[in-house]
């Protein structure tokens, strides 16, 4: 028995256009044999690169005479010491290290290991010493003797300031707080007035400064300031 199908010929409308299709980015396309979008180098770019890597790999130095910044020659037994400039030739003695002592490290007196050195400082030579210690001989010899009359006691000095009021004024006399050893060990001075005359412009007695019918009498006012020093 045959069986005949009827087939439809009808022709469906579609896009023609590949650029109006969906998923047209790399991932989602479905291509194959494409190359991703990104930044490449060309094989000629490369092998122009390459190149020029190869030419300066084989033009690099091979020994330490072809830097720029060493001796032309080689000069047996000395080291290469750098400098300023560049490097030069530098003579070692012994088995090794350098032949100049300022090069070496922990030159400090603290750490250099040295003895019999004295740390820097501000010294006296012997001769300046020498000098000194007899110009201060001769003026202890030119000192008095431990004989000469003294009364063997030792004596402090006593400064005061005196501003005069009325009571002062009336009395014509100041207390001082300690007595001096002498009159004439005792200072006065009126400010302004300068300094005082003993018996003729006061007296001294005790701890007392009186200058009652003396040169002060009528001149000192209130307010007169009158500063003393003495020995006591």
């Amino acid at each position: 028995m045959i069986i005949l199908r009827k087939i439809d010929t009808t022709t469906t409308s579609g896009i023609s256009n590949h650029s109006e299709l969906n998923e047209l980015d790399y991932a989602d396309s479905g291509h194959t044999g494409f190359q991703p979008a990104g930044a490449y180098t060309t094989v000629s770019d490369l092998t122009t690169l390459s190149g020029q890597l190869q030419d300066d790999i084989d033009n690099k130095p091979d020994t330490l005479l072809e830097l720029t910044d060493t001796p032309s020659v080689y000069d047996e037994g000395k080291f290469l010491k750098s400098t300023t400039s560049g490097t030069e030739w530098a003579t070692i003695s012994g088995s090794g290290g350098t032949s100049f002592h300022s090069e070496l490290y922990e030159l400090d007196y603290a750490s250099s290991g040295h003895t019999g050195f004295q740390p820097a400082g501000d010294y006296l030579t012997e001769e300046e010493f020498s000098t000194y210690s007899g110009t201060l001989q001769t003026q202890i010899d030119d000192k008095s003797d431990i004989g000469h009359l003294h009364d063997d006691r030792y004596y402090r000095v006593n400064f005061e300031k005196f501003i005069l009021n009325t009571t002062d004024i009336s009395n014509k006399y100041i207390d001082l707080l300690m007595a001096p050893k002498s009159n004439d060990s005792l200072n006065l001075f009126v400010d302004g007035g300068g300094k005082g005359l003993l018996d003729t412009d006061y007296t001294v007695s005790g701890t007392r400064i009186d200058w009652g019918s003396r040169e002060y009498d009528g001149i000192l006012e209130i307010g007169d300031i009158i500063s003393t020093v003495c020995w006591y």
